[in-house]
């Protein structure tokens, strides 16, 4: 009995470390696309800027 709570503890802790590194990924890919394009806005605003300067 021991035994198969023991399995099913490391089964759970495994499933839960997944989720979180689903979680993570996704985060992580929203920063960059985020990220991306608040730069790519910057970018487009300074040359705005430059040109008509």
């Amino acid at each position: 009995m021991i035994h198969d709570t023991e399995a099913d503890l490391y089964i759970a802790i495994d499933k839960a470390i997944n989720r979180a590194e689903q979680l993570l990924a996704k985060r992580i890919g929203r920063f960059k696309e985020h990220a991306h394009v608040k730069l790519t806005h910057l970018a487009y605003q300074d040359q705005g800027e430059s040109s008509e300067a």
